[in-house]
């Protein structure tokens, strides 16, 4: 089989939706098929093509302004897809709906090549109220009422597809997935332990981007009870973004300098090192009805579980697809300081319980939600769709 991924997000960007991408991609192109990836390349230094894990990958020049951008990215990705259905292409996939569905859908309008979409969350769950957001509702149902079929990464985000008038039967729910071999409890956490001097301390760790639907204000609010009863935790916040400043004050404000720790980005190489380094997991993501964000599913719980770890969540959103409560790890109220405290406390005093979430997390992934699976499922939508 021949296929076109397209992503603005991708390597090098570490995110979920650029591991979705890259996890996909690899498995199908290992499995043997002929995976090519189109992508953005904001830098002129970067390469326009190279092979990564069996994966050819081709960048196109994606301009920073807005609108130009859009318009010189979408016209210069469809001269790429053009070319490559000449050599062969059989079907594209867009991972992001805009603008790489809309690319996507130009590529079926001209050249006919059919396609398919995959939906997170938080792409389809703004509130418009301008002009532009009116015609990017419009365009969003454009491409995704011509798309053979739409991938939803959860149950939630199925719901959230029906509201956008999107017929049931068009929806597959296939969830994230993970690399176990990659992410294992095997990996050696020191270079993390002593850089930011470990040793001794109970850690609490979470990954993802600074904004406000992760929920690191809520867990940094409910410290202050944690160190109660575990004196010598600390709180790892690995990732950049908007809310740093917001968060760095909070922690200021209840006088936790000592016991929260911003890290910042990481390598990809550093990645499985933090998690190892961990005893909890935490993410409390919440929906923010304002705005209409919400997480769609959460690699990230994966990625941890597949270390050992066990895991907290936000019973919002996709979270609920992501783990198991009280199998995998916990879901938690994300606006309850209280409960989120609790749960932190249990899983820090009880190392058995602990131990027996995370050896439940790992082997959900080896036998469920592992790239290779999830691919394969994939696959069976991209011939049954056709």
């Amino acid at each position: 089989m021949k296929i076109c991924m397209l992503s603005t997000d991708f390597l090098p960007n570490i995110g979920g939706i650029a591991a979705h991408v890259c996890g996909i991609s690899k498995a199908l192109a290992k499995q043997g098929s002929d995976v090519h990836v189109i992508t953005l390349r904001r830098r002129f230094g970067e390469k326009k093509y190279q092979e990564i894990d069996g994966m050819k990958v081709h960048r196109v020049y994606y301009p920073r302004l807005r609108i130009i951008g859009f318009f010189v990215y979408s016209l210069l990705a469809w001269l790429k897809l053009k070319v490559l259905v000449k050599g062969g292409v059989e079907r594209s996939h867009a991972f992001i709906w805009f603008p790489d569905g809309v690319v996507c859908l130009l590529a079926f309008k001209t050249l006919n090549i059919p396609y398919f979409v995959t939906v997170h969350a938080s792409e389809i769950l703004p509130k418009y109220t301008s002009l532009e957001g009116f015609i990017f509702k419009k365009l969003m149902s454009l491409v995704l009422s011509n798309a053979r079929a739409i991938i939803a990464v959860s149950q939630f985000t199925k719901s959230k597809l029906i509201d956008c008038g999107v017929e049931p039967e068009k929806i597959v729910v296939i969830p994230n997935g993970t690399d176990p071999l990659r992410f294992n409890p095997k990996v050696d956490p020191i270079e993390s332990v002593q850089r930011f001097d470990l040793l001794g301390k109970r850690v609490i760790l979470t990954v993802g981007g600074l904004v406000e639907r992760k929920g690191h204000d809520m867990v940094i609010k409910s410290l202050p009870q944690v160190l109660k009863e575990v004196p010598n935790a600390v709180y790892l916040i690995v990732g950049e973004g908007q809310e740093l400043s917001r968060l760095k004050e909070l922690v200021t404000a209840l006088d936790l300098e000592n016991c929260v720790l911003f890290v910042g980005r990481v390598g990809d190489d550093e990645l499985p090192k933090y998690y190892n380094a961990c005893d909890v997991f935490i993410m409390p993501s919440r929906e923010i009805t304002e705005t209409g964000d919400a997480e769609g599913f959460g690699i990230v719980y994966l990625e941890a579980n597949a270390c050992g770890k066990p895991v907290i969540g936000g019973r919002a959103g996709g979270v609920p697809g992501a783990i198991l409560d009280g199998v995998t790890g916990f879901l938690v109220n994300p606006l309850s300081a209280e409960e989120i405290s609790e749960a932190l406390i249990k899983l820090l005093q009880n190392n058995e319980l602990a131990v027996k979430l995370g050896v439940n997390g790992r082997r959900r992934v080896e036998e469920e939600l592992n790239w290779d699976i999830i691919a394969n499922k994939v696959q069976q939508v991209y011939y049954q769709r056709l």
